[in-house]
């Protein structure tokens, strides 16, 4: 459960299911960090280092980029699309995962009119929850990129409203663009093409 964001990092509370540490750790525990997209009920696979802050105690700081873990039952696999579809009952996304099965997210990707055979999708609602899924994937991908280059956040945004869904794709083949459309210093494009 997200707690503060902002545009380097987001202070989320979390529980802990399993981890490493020699020490022991409170179920509950602050994680510190960049998360591009979290919703209450996400399960992450995170590397961390256990810290000490002055003012708010002990808490866990990323050292990398979390993975969100896609559910492995059928019921927690719907409530992920749901958490990540506007607008979409619990109802008719456990129709979706139970019509498309396990795979449904990459079928969607593949093929957004799949979702046409559950019943009551027509094709403008089925191109409307691929759209979501994709921009959250999409979206997360990119996000997760721009930081690593120490780059804000809000620039995610305005290369994903240009680009869209082949925003990585785009920059990763001409980091440069990055430079003419959004006034960003040739330095991060160079160390974006050495690497």
């Amino acid at each position: 459960l997200p707690i503060y964001i902002d545009s380097r990092y987001t202070i989320l509370r979390a529980v802990i299911k399993e981890h490493s540490f020699k020490i022991h750790i409170n179920k509950e525990i602050n994680i510190k960090g960049y998360i591009p997209t979290i919703y209450e009920g996400d399960e992450l696979e995170v590397l961390v280092s256990y810290e000490l802050d002055e003012k708010y105690g002990y808490y866990l700081k990323l050292i990398d980029i979390p993975k969100v873990l896609i559910p492995e039952t059928e019921r927690s696999l719907a409530e992920f699309i749901k958490r990540r579809v506007k607008g979409l009952s619990l109802k008719k996304s456990i129709e979706i995962v139970k019509t498309l099965g396990m795979e449904t997210l990459s079928i969607v990707k593949r093929d957004y009119t799949m979702l046409m055979k559950v019943d009551g999708i027509k094709e403008k609602k089925a191109k409307k929850i691929y759209e979501q899924l994709i921009f959250h994937q999409c979206f997360e991908e990119l996000a997760l990129f721009i930081n690593c280059l120490n780059l804000p956040t809000s620039l995610a945004v305005k290369i994903y409203e240009k680009y869209g869904e082949d925003s990585l794709s785009i920059i990763r083949k001409n980091p440069y663009c990055i430079c003419y459309d959004f006034e960003i210093s040739f330095i991060y494009a160079e160390d974006r093409k050495s690497t």
